[in-house]
């Protein structure tokens, strides 16, 4: 999916002219459709916004172009938080909203089961760790009786 000017300065909470200015001055790092021809619209694929979140937040603690350049080079970017992406993307529209709202509370149910397991792994190792324990003692025991009867007959047939 592509993103306009206007969603980007939406994403990033900066003004379109800056993405615009970010979009010149780092455009060997992002697609051809960030600087198109005369006259055509901006579009920003989500690999561009990787590259502008990772400006946005190298300007926001006062990284200089130069910074940012060699960070770029380097291969450096960003995650956009998606639900902030899907938050602009759906405004003005109730499917969207709705999409939103169970993207949510789809988030939080995933969040729920990735604790209960979580728990539950805790559960088994403890369990684990406790048949363990009690194999080693049964095998122990099996060594100690093992020894015994061996006492026992040699003490039986040295009788008979």
């Amino acid at each position: 999916m592509d993103y306009t000017t206007q969603q980007a300065s939406e994403i990033f909470g900066v003004s379109r002219p800056t993405i615009t200015a970010w979009a010149k001055e780092f455009s060997d790092y992002l697609g051809a459709l960030t600087n198109p021809g005369q006259g055509a619209h901006r579009k920003f694929s989500q690999d561009d916004l990787g590259v502008l979140a990772l400006i946005a937040e190298m300007k926001s603690i006062g990284m200089t172009n130069d910074s940012i350049h060699a960070s770029l080079k380097s291969g450096e970017r960003r995650e956009v938080d998606n639900n902030k992406v899907m938050a602009i993307i759906t405004t003005g529209s109730p499917a969207g909203a709705r999409m939103l709202d169970q993207i949510v509370s789809l988030q939080g149910e995933k969040r729920d089961l990735e604790l209960e397991l979580a728990r539950l792994r805790g559960e088994q190792s403890g369990q684990v760790s406790l048949l363990q324990q009690q194999l080693r003692e049964a095998n122990e025991r099996i060594i100690e009786l093992s020894v015994k009867v061996s006492a026992l007959e040699s003490g039986r047939s040295s009788i008979t």
